[in-house]
Formats: structure tokens, sequence, C-alpha cells
């Protein structure tokens, strides 16, 4: 009886470390501290920022990519929540924050806008281990009367998982990603000038 209790104690843990289906990660918001920068050493601006064009297919919102066997074969989707554009859209408007700047609504004197241009995670199985890799790309566009100014960001980050990778260890290493755009925003000298004016 001990035996069979144990087994099947063992099963449920195995079900936990390899979900089948798809799995909702829930990617906390970048919350970036206050650290001088282009955007930080600006003249103070209030700021529109309109939400981000999405990637995905609108009939299945937020899904990124998939978890692949060792054959290749899909075991199940990641879907990211809030969708790559939200997430995309609250990391550059939370550096445009962190640096001082304001937020504005139609009207403001700046307007930052921009669309997801890639965004996907993939995890595949080689046997001995999981290889976890996130790639996205953004383009932002900021516009301060007549100056106007488009650039695109991409970030690449990866990861490997001795188990098939849940959704709470997805989390943390696609908002490192959406967070790498940020500070790509941030740090864009270019783009600080168009703001400050």
């Amino acid at each position: 009886m001990r035996m069979r209790g144990a087994l099947l104690a063992a099963l449920a843990l195995a079900g936990c470390a390899a979900p089948q289906g798809d799995l909702i990660v829930r990617v906390p918001a970048d919350a970036p501290g206050s650290v001088a920068s282009p955007l930080s050493r600006a003249a103070r601006a209030i700021v529109a920022v309109r939400p981000f064009g999405e990637v995905t297919d609108a009939a299945r919102p937020g899904v990124v990519g998939d978890r692949l066997d060792g054959d290749g074969r899909s075991v199940g989707a990641y879907v990211v929540q809030p969708t790559p554009g939200r997430l995309v859209h609250e990391a550059i408007a939370a550096e445009l924050l962190a640096a001082g700047h304001q937020p504005g609504g139609d009207g403001a004197p700046v307007v930052v806008e921009g669309a997801v241009q890639r965004f996907q995670v993939k995890a595949s199985s080689t046997g001995l281990y999981w290889s976890v890799v996130v790639d996205v790309a953004a383009g932002v566009t900021a516009t301060r009367g007549a100056a106007r100014l488009s650039h695109s960001y991409v970030a690449h980050c990866q990861d490997v998982a001795y188990t098939q990778p849940s959704a709470e260890m997805m989390a943390p290493l696609i908002g490192r990603c959406v967070a790498d755009l940020g500070r790509q925003f941030r740090d864009d000298d270019a783009m600080a000038r168009v703001i400050g004016g």
C-alpha cells in the first residue's frame, strides 16, 4: 500500500514537472530604478505613451512560442500575460517615469508610440536539459513637434533548465528581456534629445 502511494506521489510530481498544453506566463511589470541616463538628463517633458502594436495572432493573444520535446514536437504553447505589446508599453512608460518625465494624454507635447516586431519564446529538450531562448524586438517612435525619430531595440535572453520550464521559471526570463528593451530606450541619446526638445 505504501509502495502504491509513493508511486502515485512520484507520478503526480512528474506531471507537475512536465505539464502538457498551454502555459500562462504572468510577467511582472518592469520596475526600473532612477539611474543617470540620457533619458534622465533630458529636459523634463510631458509624454503620452500610446498603446503598442501587438505581434501575436489576434485569435490567440499572447501566444509567443512552444515547448518542444526531444523530437521537436510541440507539447504546448507559452502564453504571456499581459500581451507583448502591453509589456513593452509598460516598460517604456516605466523608464520615462523613472527618468522624471510626466505621463500625459491627448495633446501632450511629446508622443511615444511603437509596435512589437518580434516576441518569441522557445524551450527545446536536448534529452539532458531544456534550452530556453527569448527573442524580443520593438520599434519605438518619439515625436515632439516637427522632430520625429524611430529606433528599433532588440534583446536576446537564454537559460537552461533541468526539468520542463514552468510558467514560474519563464516569467523572470521574459521580464528580463523586456526590461532590456526598456534600458536600451533609456540609454538612447538621440531618442532622449527628441523627448527633451
